[in-house]
């Protein structure tokens, strides 16, 4: 998976690596939820090969691999009450962290106060990077630092250590302190390793294409047939059939009872 395009897209992820490049995306929950056969929509043996999966599904990908190596695994939440990460320990390797939606190779280990791991968008031409900084060793705080030719952002995440759980099974179970998103989501790594995002805005109910976290929207009906045929080369799947996917997972969202408020 680390060269995305259709030769090999169909690999299921072995590698933290492969868990990190994988796309996300925060609607399939919704349709699973209610019954929906997304494969059978889209023609496919599994779509999470293509669309990947939400935090929670990425947290049980990578305990899957990270069994391998640590006896103990949890996960852990932020203290924003709904993104998963991973905690892992043994008593060979100690403790580490690991947040496949971050783009992380691999783990970072917590056996010092701080500590800094390149992401897999790093380049001579930009900066990429997580970075954790424990706080008396039970609170960590969480850097993750993008940047492309485009845009240039940090976002930053808090864990209480001693908060872990066991992995979560349940996709839908991410939304259970969050209220209506105002877009559902797929991001994906481009073949020319840019990251993108195609948004189904709940308001307006049109789908746009976008590098991540810019503000340069194009309404996928404007797209033209490079494009189209692009977002097919890197996905792995027609992009009126994932546009088609978001409308459904939108109405099923807004009958889900998962929500805090809606």
């Amino acid at each position: 998976m680390r060269d995305r395009n259709l030769n090999n897209l169909m690999l299921y992820p072995s590698t933290l690596e492969d868990v990190s490049r994988l796309p996300f995306n925060n609607f399939t929950h919704f349709l699973t939820d209610m019954g929906f056969n997304i494969n059978t929509f889209l023609g496919v043996e599994n779509y999470r090969l293509s669309l990947g999966g939400n935090c929670i599904y990425k947290t049980q990908l990578a305990s899957d691999i990270l069994e391998q190596v640590y006896s103990r695994i949890y996960s852990v939440v932020d203290l924003g009450g709904f993104h998963h990460s991973l905690l892992a320990y043994d008593k060979n390797h100690g403790m580490a962290f690991f947040d496949g939606c971050l783009f992380m190779p691999s783990c970072l280990t917590l056996n010092s106060t701080f500590n800094c791991i390149e992401t897999v968008f790093s380049s001579h031409n930009n900066v990429n990077f997580v970075a954790i900084d424990l706080d008396k060793s039970t609170c960590a705080q969480v850097l993750w630092r993008f940047e492309d030719l485009h845009v240039s952002k940090s976002f930053t995440f808090s864990y209480d250590l001693l908060e872990y759980n066991a992995i979560s099974t349940d996709d839908a179970g991410v939304e259970q302190f969050k209220s209506i998103p105002n877009s559902l989501i797929l991001r994906y790594l481009s073949s020319n390793r840019s990251l993108m995002h195609l948004s189904f805005f709940i308001r307006d109910h049109k789908c746009y294409l976008s590098r991540a976290f810019s503000n340069d929207f194009q309404e996928v009906s404007e797209l033209s047939k490079q494009q189209v045929e692009q977002f097919k080369f890197d996905v792995g799947l027609e992009l009126n059939l994932v546009e088609a996917l978001m409308h459904k997972a939108c109405d099923y969202m807004l009958l889900s009872k998962r929500f805090c408020k809606i």
